[in-house]
């Protein structure tokens, strides 16, 4: 499963492992039962009264019920079942997780098993780490056989660079077990030398991916199941008092060196301490970043942590169970509704202005907590201590001297590598299609290794069976087909919907006029995705910018369709409302075919889910700029000031403002100011005047009142305004003549600024890249 992934997809690495995991899961727990009907043992067979009596099974079906539970109470109920569209880790996907743990678990029960499960773990590591190097020094190969974009962190088939660094960290102690029991048996085996060079080799490319994907000084911590792996076996192995003492203070020295790092940057967030570093804004990789990086995770923990204790106190909208919420908590897939509340103010107005709301809280025992309740960080975290405790036990009594033993001890590192890795880190599928059967090693080996002989069955009896009644092999074989054909039944429509998503994309690029149809065609497979209709009204709308005529208002009308029933589908995700304001707005500024008040209305509905945002703040006030209301736009941009002062589209938007009612100084001399001291700012008004203003009527009048009084600055700042004010106003070879004065004129640190506004003016205003290339 690691290495599956789909390249016709537009996501085509989580959902298609998702659906993966689902249809197996379902076809291990069909042939589960078939099993148990061709042995002649009903549901109430020893199998089962066993199964009961062990704690660890009990606790992992009680977290499956309360998963189930908090999916049924949830506050989007499909989005819990199903998944967000990105990650596919809904109450389904959990569940088939739990079965591949129980069923692992429970029919594991030979050393042949055991050598397929290691085989296949170090065959796929192996081969997705060739996939990262080679990604890495061949960039056209990402886009080749990956269908992504080169980056310089790999994250071969797994989709992410966290994920591939999280997956490898755990399987690398299977290879040094592989390794360890090959040294050992050196002597008996045929070629041993080859199979230690094979094995070097493999634990090298691991290695080197794994560099690959991460750099920094965080690859220690994907080094220490690794480390770990070395230091319990050699304790175990040598049993020397010195060597047990040298152990432990390396891993203590471990644990104090990552305390030293992480807790100055957890004080900084509680105190709203940027370190100094996070405002330097190195380039994205260098190990410079990690302490802005450490910081900005710990923002989103502070805040995420008053999610439950403010459940009853200061309910979310809409939840009419808010007392149930710390027990249970609100659903799977649920983090990004529950958390709009409860935002870092620094990082709000960026996340929602790049239409993205974060979905996962870098660290999954909040997550857990939040989505599935105390209740269900509590069962979790009492499975795992359940198997350590068992692994604790076995290798207290048994050492590491059997196969069983070595490869248990490998699987409870790869679980503590996975416990180090989700605590700063999203948790997704990759790593925890390694983390459950990992976890469901640990029992089986217990069992494994308590056999004297490995050729009974998986109730300890001789595997001599009387041949089954003919209708009841008839029947088990069917119960398998069925799981089959609804595995790949269950699939076929989100995928075809991604497929469909996919090939709109590609043809919207060359203006196809089959696109929307196709934009329909996902929605048709998938009618209960928000994401699916609001790519069709997105769409719609952008369309719809450029219709003239009656066609305008039909377009449109389609735009509102379908954005409606995204917002429906989840009503509580600030998202949509706001998506639905722009098309409303647009619809009463252009064909009048709704109100200004509607928009209003769906943007405020999107501030009481999303409080305290500047841009839906803005959202607002450019509303009532349309409408002509300059009392009410101007407290709307003050509220955004307030809740955001850095947010400087606000000050672009006063701008506005002031040129709208007439005041040419006060519209002028602070935006000068303003980029003179950042010149990133003339970018910045460029695009909020093209975005925001441009398609309501509103850019015009502003124009004619600021382009007489810029007329007497003659420095950069000047000319590069009038130049981006006289091209969006229709007159592309005068605004080239200004632009390139003021490229000329400007300094060496202010010259990139002028060139960005060039090249965007020339994306969206026609005439004028030929005016400048002249």
């Amino acid at each position: 499963m690691p290495l599956f992934f789909i390249p016709g997809l537009l996501r085509p690495f989580y959902p298609p492992k998702a659906m993966l995991l689902q249809f197996l899961a379902l076809v291990m727990v069909a042939a589960v039962v078939a099993r148990w009907l061709l042995e002649g043992r009903g549901m109430a067979g020893t199998d089962v009264r066993s199964f009961l009596r062990s704690r660890i099974h009990v606790i992992a079906v009680a977290f499956g019920a309360v998963i189930v539970i908090a999916t049924v109470m949830s506050l989007s109920p499909y989005t819990s079942l199903v998944g967000s569209v990105n990650r596919r880790q809904g109450m389904l996907t959990i569940l088939s997780l739990l079965a591949v743990f129980l069923v692992l678990s429970t029919h594991l029960r030979t050393r042949a098993q055991v050598t397929r499960f290691v085989a296949v773990l170090l065959l796929s590591s192996g081969i997705m780490s060739l996939i990262g190097i080679v990604e890495h020094y061949f960039p056209s190969f990402s886009h080749w056989f990956l269908s992504t974009t080169y980056t310089p962190r790999v994250a071969a088939t797994t989709g992410n660079s966290l994920s591939l660094s999280g997956y490898l960290g755990m399987a690398i102690p299977f290879t040094l077990a592989t390794g360890a029991l090959f040294y050992r048996r050196r002597a008996g085996l045929r070629r041993s030398g080859l199979m230690l060079a094979a094995l070097v080799g493999l634990l090298t490319v691991q290695l080197w991916c794994l560099v690959l994907s991460i750099y920094s000084f965080v690859l220690l911590l994907y080094l220490v199941p690794g480390a770990l792996f070395v230091a319990v076996h050699t304790m175990l192995g040598i049993r020397h008092r010195l060597v047990n003492l040298v152990a432990i203070g390396v891993l203590t020295a471990l644990v104090i060196g990552g305390t030293a790092i992480v807790l100055p940057q957890w004080q900084n967030a509680l105190h709203g301490t940027p370190p100094p570093e996070a405002a330097m804004r190195p380039q994205s990789g260098t190990p410079e970043r990690l302490p802005a990086t450490l910081y900005g995770r710990a923002r989103y923990w502070v805040y995420a942590m008053d999610v439950l204790p403010q459940a009853i106190s200061d309910p979310q909208s809409g939840d009419e169970a808010p007392v149930l919420r710390p027990v249970i908590g609100y659903g799977p897939e649920t983090y990004t509704m529950v958390t709009q509340k409860h935002f870092p103010p620094e990082y709000a107005s960026g996340q929602t202005h790049g239409a993205s709301f974060r979905d996962r809280a870098h660290n999954h025992y909040l997550y857990l907590s939040i989505t599935t309740g105390v209740l269900g960080l509590a069962l979790w975290l009492a499975l795992v201590a359940g198997c350590g405790v068992i692994l604790y036990r076995l290798l207290r009594r048994n050492g590491t001297a059997s196969p069983p033993m070595l490869f248990a001890l490998a699987a409870g590192c790869g679980v503590a590598g996975f416990l180090a890795h989700s605590m700063f880190n999203p948790v997704a599928l990759a790593e925890e299609l390694l983390f459950w059967p990992c976890l469901g090693l640990i029992p089986a080996l217990a069992v494994l290794q308590n056999r004297r002989t490995d050729t009974t069955d998986l109730h300890g009896q001789p595997d001599s069976r009387p041949t089954p009644p003919p209708f009841r092999t008839a029947f088990a074989v069917l119960l398998v087909l069925v799981a089959v054909a609804g595995g790949v039944m269950s699939a076929r429509n989100p995928l075809m919907a991604e497929v469909a998503m996919r090939d709109a994309i590609v043809m919207s690029a060359s203006d196809d006029p089959n696109t929307v149809f196709m934009y329909s065609r996902a929605t048709e497979l998938q009618p209960h995705e928000s994401t699916y209709w609001g790519a069709l009204g997105g769409y719609a709308h952008s369309i719809a910018l450029r219709a003239q005529g009656e066609a305008k208002a039909t377009i449109l009308e389609l735009s509102l369709i379908a954005l409606r029933q995204a917002r429906d589908n989840e009503p509580l995700l600030a998202f949509w409302h706001y998506q639905l304001g722009d098309a409303l707005l647009y619809a009463a500024s252009s064909t009048g075919q709704v109100t200004v008040d509607d928009a209003v209305e769906s943007y405020q509905r999107a501030l009481e889910l999303s409080p305290r945002n500047a841009v839906l703040a803005n959202r607002i006030a450019v509303a009532y700029l349309a409408d002509g209301d300059w009392g009410g736009a101007a407290l709307a941009l003050h509220d955004a000031s307030q809740f955001d002062p850095a947010w400087t589209q606000t000050l672009h938007l006063q701008t506005a403002l002031a040129a709208l009612e007439g005041d040419a100084l006060l519209a002028t001399q602070p935006l000068l100011n303003l980029i003179r001291e950042r010149p990133v700012e003339l970018h910045t008004f460029a695009r909020v005047a093209a975005t925001r203003l441009l398609a309501y009527g509103l850019l015009e009048p502003m124009a004619n009142v600021m382009l007489p009084a810029l007329e007497q600055e003659h420095d950069w700042a000047g000319l590069g305004l009038r130049g981006a004010l006289t091209a969006m106003t229709g007159d592309p070879d005068e605004a080239a003549a200004l632009l390139t004065t003021a490229r000329e004129t400007a300094q060496p640190n202010e010259v990139e600024a002028v060139q960005n506004l060039t090249k965007y003016l020339a994306s969206i205003v026609p005439g004028l890249l030929d005016a400048l290339t002249a």
